[in-house]
């Protein structure tokens, strides 16, 4: 093995890899939050909004994500993943971001815009 081989064996090997292990866990942060999400969306639509954001707290390595690197990228991409397969598209419908606005919490944004 080289000191190549071993960063890129860690950073994307698909059992062990940092940014497929990060693509898995966002994915299951939307199963994990489907009862929440269900509950925001038919909240906002009871409310007839079609443009809406709501926040989920996440504690996901939580000073890695805040690097903004390709560690959040694989999280985001496991988010918009999950939510794909619950019939909510990215840039459509869904754009994500991270916010760090609150000390010592990360919250994912999902920021949801429906047409009609």
């Amino acid at each position: 093995m080289t000191l190549k081989t071993d960063y890129t064996t860690n950073l994307t090997d698909p059992v062990t890899g940092a940014l497929p292990k990060a693509f898995n866990e966002g994915s299951a942060f939307v199963t994990t939050n489907l009862a929440l999400l269900s509950s925001s969306l038919t909240t906002a639509a009871a409310a007839g909004q079609t443009t809406f954001t709501v926040f989920i707290t996440t504690s996901y390595l939580p000073e890695a994500l805040k690097l903004n690197g390709n560690l959040l990228k694989s999280y985001l991409d496991g988010i918009y993943a999950g939510l794909t397969a619950q019939g909510i598209y990215r840039t459509y419908e869904v754009t994500l971001s991270l916010d760090t606005s609150t000390v010592g919490t990360n919250k994912i944004k999902f920021n949801f815009t429906f047409t009609l």
